[in-house]
């Protein structure tokens, strides 16, 4: 009985210390898929702000030129449609930057979606299930405890038996 007991909570230990291991390794799994998920989305953010900084020094290095231009009219409307146009294909490259980083963007909140959720999502399931496992176990091992106690108490309740049988022999 004790042996059987002793083996099955060594059992139970070796089970439980792999479930640790297997809590352990699903939360480093989820750890890393979160910060890959924010790492992309720093990148995207430093991308875009980069590409807003570079259109408002072009357009204020656009404004400079149209406000330093001097008053001759043919020259100034010459001078004038020329940044018109540089500024018309600034806004255009621009624009066209930002469908690129938009689409960079969703593409990587779609690779969130579609990758690390469903990968966060399993790993809390199965650190949910190994939960359960564990408090299963332990309840086991607390059974076979209370069992092994309860027949450790019935051997001393047979041996202070048999002694008070032997005393009252004795006496008669």
């Amino acid at each position: 009985g004790r042996r059987e007991a002793e083996a099955a909570r060594a059992e139970m230990q070796r089970d439980a210390d792999a479930f640790g291991r297997k809590l352990d390794q699903a939360e480093t799994e989820c750890a890393t898929a979160r910060r890959a998920a924010f790492e992309a989305r720093i990148q995207c953010d430093a991308t875009v702000a980069a590409a807003r900084a570079e259109c408002r020094e072009l357009c204020a290095s656009l404004e400079e030129r149209l406000v330093s231009a001097d008053l001759d009219k043919s020259a100034a409307e010459k001078r004038r449609r020329a940044d018109d146009a540089a500024k018309l294909d600034a806004e255009r490259k621009l624009a066209a930057e930002a469908k690129v980083l938009h689409a960079t963007v969703a593409r990587l909140e779609a690779d969130v979606e579609k990758i690390h959720k469903p990968q966060k999502q399993t790993l809390e399931d199965e650190k949910a299930r190994l939960a359960l496992d564990r408090d299963a176990h332990k309840r086991r091992a607390d059974a076979l405890e209370a069992a092994e106690n309860a027949a450790l108490k019935a051997v001393d309740d047979k041996e202070r038996a048999l002694l008070d049988v032997q005393k009252a022999e004795k006496r008669c």
